[in-house]
């Protein structure tokens, strides 16, 4: 019996774990003034490292649009990983997140990111980024 509660405690704790969301919210410029987009780094200084120059979500027939314009404003080149996932009106995620795919930024290099909503209960975006694992 006490087994039994030992696993169930572990996987209840797997389980949040498994939710926990990397990083810290953006909090200034374009990205953190949109309603409809959050933004999380981790390491959260990655966000200095990034200028976001346009955040737009539009409507595509029944789904949302994010339309998000990267500045890589630093003297070198940034690799990068993002992920992203849409949450309904309650903060609850819609379909799965996308696999982490990479982002390379030379410098002053721009990069327009466009992410549909998997479907029309997709309220808000959640972009995640952290440096590329080499």
């Amino acid at each position: 019996m006490a087994i039994r509660k030992l696993l169930a405690a572990l996987g209840l704790a797997l389980a949040v774990a498994a939710c926990a969301q990397p990083g810290e919210p953006v909090t200034r410029g374009p990205a953190a003034q949109h309603p409809q987009v959050e933004m999380r780094f981790t390491p959260t200084s990655l966000a200095r490292t990034l200028a976001f120059d346009t955040v737009t979500v539009t409507q595509r027939g029944e789904l949302a649009l994010a339309t998000l314009v990267l500045r890589n404003p630093r003297s070198r080149a940034l690799s990068l990983q993002y992920q992203t996932y849409w949450t309904d009106g309650a903060g609850v995620p819609v379909g799965n997140a996308t696999v982490w795919r990479r982002l390379a930024l030379t410098s002053g290099e721009t990069e327009a990111l466009q992410i549909a909503a998997p479907s029309p209960d997709g309220e808000r975006l959640v972009l995640q980024m952290r440096p590329l694992d080499d």
